[in-house]
């Protein structure tokens, strides 16, 4: 069966087609509400090695390590928007497991205690600001080789 030229400009217009749609949708994906809830971080990182799995064919191992802080433990869970944190996690497990040629067989995410700061000012009232700190969990992500000293550190809580 010919193909003619008529065929291959269907085939090209079609193509078209999804990549705009695919587009789109990215980008809505990008705009859309946060819906926040309540999650262990156990259950979230076997989300993330579930969603991994499903994504590529040898994906990396995740060895998650908690970091005892002077403060205390990290929380057992967290607030977020699950689907949103998944996707996130696992496109930055991608990119860590990936930073040298092929896939790296184990990815290590440490959980920390740490504050984030909130600093609100009245502009009305021209007065100092004020600050609002709240608990947090701070996550570094690295390749399970890489060297302590060579990873970002995370403030500790007051």
């Amino acid at each position: 069966m010919p193909l003619y030229k008529q065929d291959f400009q269907s085939i090209i217009n079609k193509l078209y087609d999804w990549v705009s749609y695919f587009n789109r949708r990215a980008k809505a994906k990008d705009h859309a509400l946060l819906r926040p809830a309540k999650i262990t971080l156990d259950k979230l990182m076997r989300k993330v090695e579930f969603t991994l799995s499903q994504e590529v064919a040898h994906p990396p191992k995740l060895f998650v390590e908690h970091i005892q802080e002077p403060s205390g433990w990290p929380s057992s869970y967290i607030i977020c928007d699950i689907h949103q944190v998944i996707y996130l996690l696992m496109q930055a497990v991608l990119r860590i497991g990936k930073l040298e040629g092929g896939i790296t067989p184990l990815v290590k995410i440490q959980l920390h205690t740490t504050i984030l700061q909130f600093k609100q000012v009245d502009l009305i009232e021209s007065s100092y600001p004020s600050f609002m700190f709240f608990q947090a969990t701070a996550l570094v992500i690295s390749r399970a080789t890489t060297a302590a000293q060579l990873l970002p550190k995370v403030k500790r809580p007051l």
